[in-house]
């Protein structure tokens, strides 16, 4: 399938729970900064008061109404609603939400990382734990030339040879359901990946770049997530 395929991917149903979350936030939290990825197309980017990070603790409020949306349109599970919140230097939390799945991972900076069924409160979610994990490495957009150098010692999914209209394969969130025991990226977004990896991180995997060094404040553009 060719990349572009891919990247281009986009649906009604985006600007749909984008426009959702924008007016939610409107009528609650108005003062707060948000960045929705389709800032472009929606009527509601002019209300707030700001789309980019701020001093500190003037937080940024962050959405992928639909990461994944190419396995949306295709009829898989694995998409997932991202919200991020975002202070000058980290993450202050995220939430993941795949309502495919009927569950929700979340996590707050320094408390670990939790997961429920779409019915429960936050209270009532369970500690997030990654356990034994199958040797299975995701790889993401640009990242398919590692794929030989894995091959004795893991099974490594790409996502730009991979992608199948036919099979399901894995999203980067299956990070979060034990299903990867790792996962590289090229470039980690705010608005997703670098969400993502925020949650495994407080669910006690190991995010670093692609160096191998700790993500400069504001999150690393490239990030690796692996479990300890």
């Amino acid at each position: 399938m060719p990349i572009i395929f891919l990247a281009a991917a986009l649906s009604d149903a985006d600007l749909a729970i984008q426009n959702f979350v924008e007016v939610t936030l409107l009528a609650t939290f108005p003062h707060l900064r948000f960045f929705g990825e389709e800032f472009e197309r929606s009527s509601n980017t002019k209300y707030f008061r700001a789309t980019t990070l701020g001093d500190r603790d003037d937080y940024l409020i962050t959405l992928d109404p639909i990461d994944g949306t190419r396995y949306y349109l295709d009829g898989w599970d694995n998409y997932q609603i991202i919200l991020g919140i975002l202070n000058v230097d980290d993450f202050e939390g995220a939430i993941a939400i795949s309502p495919g799945q009927n569950c929700y991972y979340w996590a707050l900076q320094g408390e670990g990382a939790f997961w429920g069924t779409l019915d429960a409160d936050l209270s009532a979610c369970q500690p997030l734990l990654i356990v034994s994990p199958p040797p299975v490495v995701y790889l993401g957009m640009a990242m398919r030339s590692l794929k030989p150098l894995l091959g004795d010692h893991y099974t490594a999914i790409s996502v730009a040879t991979d992608y199948s209209q036919s099979e399901q394969i894995p999203n980067f969130n299956a990070i979060l359901s034990s299903e990867l025991s790792g996962a590289v990226l090229r470039r980690a977004q705010f608005i997703d990946g670098a969400a993502l990896a925020f949650i495994a991180r407080e669910a006690g995997c190991v995010v670093t770049t692609l160096e191998g060094s700790a993500p400069p404040p504001a999150i690393a553009a490239k990030t690796i997530a692996c479990p300890v």
